[in-house]
């Protein structure tokens, strides 16, 4: 072999090495040691805590909220309130629980906010934080981090900073978005527009980059992967079955679930990045597994 092509033989492998590296191909994660948990309680939609050691998890049409420790499977009620299951989300350091909630009997279009403390000692009422933001990354308003709002009137999601009211829009075009996640980093944002979905720079300084169809969930912990759902239905209605996929931010695909009995909905990735907890809204039951790479 001559020397040039010895340089364009090393040229060409190192590429393909660095390819492999920046764009894992279709193999390069799966799911395994799966671990079923069963209950009385229909249960849906788990989010780990900040330390992997429990799962706030929503009752059945997102009516009640408990919370799961994992080592022992035992499962606790802290709130019995009309559609408090919908999104809640952990404090930054896992102590108490926020939720919003709508009060069926004397405010019946009205919603609040309020926290409970895994204790059950402590409930008090959160007037500050938007009902309908509740399921995004609360911050440390003590903080310069920046958080994103919800636009009711607009239907486009705004960023903000935790310490200020001021607000710059996120989402682009004429589409309506809904169920919008932010990155663990605070650098991206997740968001659907007719089944598609699209990622933003949370800075306001536009689209990233379009995945296609399915209802993303969760990032990985560093910011870069997500792990998403898609449905099959008979009417776009009725749900006859979901499997889970993986994606990074260049598109690149992976099935994780194959299974036609479940219906798999609502991952959540672990801060560890090791563990993934989902849904099966066919049976009510959470499942939990391993994130191989």
């Amino acid at each position: 072999m001559n020397t040039l092509l010895l340089i364009l033989w090393i040229i060409i492998n190192v590429a393909d090495n660095l390819e492999h590296v920046l764009h894992p191909n279709s193999n390069s994660i799966k799911l395994s040691n799966e671990t079923i948990i069963t209950s009385d309680q229909f249960l849906m939609a788990p989010q780990w805590s900040p330390d992997d050691r429990k799962l706030l998890t929503s009752g059945e049409a997102n009516n009640g909220i408990y919370v799961l420790t994992i080592d022992t499977e035992e499962l606790t009620q802290v709130s019995n309130l009309f559609g408090s299951g919908y999104r809640p989300s952990w404090s930054e350091k896992g102590d108490f629980i926020y939720f919003r909630y709508k009060d069926q009997f004397t405010k019946p279009s009205q919603y609040e906010t309020r926290t409970v403390f895994l204790d059950g000692k402590k409930r008090k009422l959160e007037k500050a934080i938007d009902p309908f933001t509740i399921f995004t990354t609360v911050g440390d308003k003590k903080k310069r981090q920046i958080g994103i709002k919800y636009n009711r009137n607009t239907l486009q999601v705004e960023g903000c900073y935790t310490d200020s009211d001021d607000t710059w829009l996120i989402t682009s075009g004429k589409g309506q978005y809904y169920h919008p996640v932010l990155s663990p980093d605070r650098k991206l944002l997740l968001a659907h527009s007719k089944s598609k979905m699209y990622v933003f720079a949370s800075d306001g300084s536009g689209l990233i980059a379009e995945l296609g169809y399915g209802l993303g969930n969760t990032w990985s912990p560093n910011s870069d992967q997500i792990i998403y759902t898609v449905e099959e239905s008979k009417d776009g209605h009725t749900i006859l079955g979901a499997e889970l996929y993986h994606t990074n931010l260049s598109g690149q695909k992976t099935q994780l679930t194959d299974t036609p009995n479940r219906i798999e909905n609502w991952p959540d990735w672990s801060a560890s990045g090791k563990k993934l907890a989902f849904s099966d809204a066919a049976s009510g039951q959470l499942i939990i597994c391993d994130i191989e790479f």
